[in-house]
């Protein structure tokens, strides 16, 4: 039951944030509430919007009466991105700029955003564009989430047959 009212709870939110927006940048929903969305078993506990910087930019633009801090660069031992977070009716919401994952030896891989294969799912007549679960699976294979990776591969699995 939180899987769903999560999910729900999150999709009222991307709604809301889409409704404010215009179509001139490209973003995709990825993470824990795209997943949901798709299918895998998970709790959706916030929203990860991808993007590029000119679209962190544009985001902030819109949303900055929801953060207390500009864009900035954000990494971790895993990533870099440009990055702002937003808090939205108590829902925690990531816009990640110019994503890229890192290896274990420090070297960087390729984005693994395509958005000629970002799938577009409906709620409550809003079109929201989530990133494919075979690019999902990809980055979560980079990021070396092992718990998530065996959960997108059963969603995958379960929605072949």
């Amino acid at each position: 039951m939180k899987v769903e009212n999560n999910l729900y709870r999150n999709l009222d939110v991307l709604k809301k944030i889409i409704s404010k927006i215009d179509n001139s940048y490209k973003y995709v929903v990825s993470g824990s509430t795209s997943l949901a969305f798709q299918g895998v078993d998970v709790v959706p506990n916030d929203i990860d919007i991808f993007t590029d910087k000119a679209g962190v930019d544009y985001f902030y633009s819109i949303l900055k009466r929801y953060t207390n801090e500009p864009p900035k660069i954000k990494e971790t031992d895993e990533a870099i991105s440009y990055y702002i977070k937003c808090f939205i009716d108590d829902v925690q919401v990531e816009i990640i700029g110019d994503f890229i994952t890192k290896n274990q030896d420090g070297t960087f891989n390729e984005s693994t955003i395509n958005y000629d294969e970002i799938l577009f799912k409906e709620y409550k007549n809003v079109s929201i564009p989530v990133m494919p679960l075979s690019l999902e699976l990809i980055g979560y294979q980079q990021l070396n989430r092992i718990e998530k990776v065996k959960k997108i591969q059963e969603a995958m699995n379960l929605n072949k047959k």
